[in-house]
């Protein structure tokens, strides 16, 4: 799915943690930014995340959609909301 989109540029994807800690495992052979929450900035209390989140905006910087991951990777729900925001 990557390689599909490879060619559009203003698609950011961005992974934010909790502040209990990260494995190195989300950081291996990955080019995406990624952060950790703190104490004084709880990102996922303040927009109601579940874990596995996906929150979608467009290039406006609207909210679109969440796509929750827990309980599969759903690639045809990504390529969905990603095809309409390029249309």
């Amino acid at each position: 799915m990557y390689q599909s989109y490879a060619t559009i540029t203003n698609i950011i994807i961005m992974g934010i943690g909790k502040q209990t800690g990260v494995s190195s495992r989300i950081f291996a052979d990955s080019n995406l930014p990624y952060v950790n929450e703190t104490s004084t900035s709880n990102i996922r209390n303040e927009f109601g995340v579940v874990d596995r989140d996906v929150f979608v905006y467009d290039q406006n910087g609207n909210f679109v959609e969440t796509i929750n991951t827990n309980n599969s990777f759903n690639q045809v729900a990504f390529e969905t909301v990603i095809n309409r925001l390029v249309e």
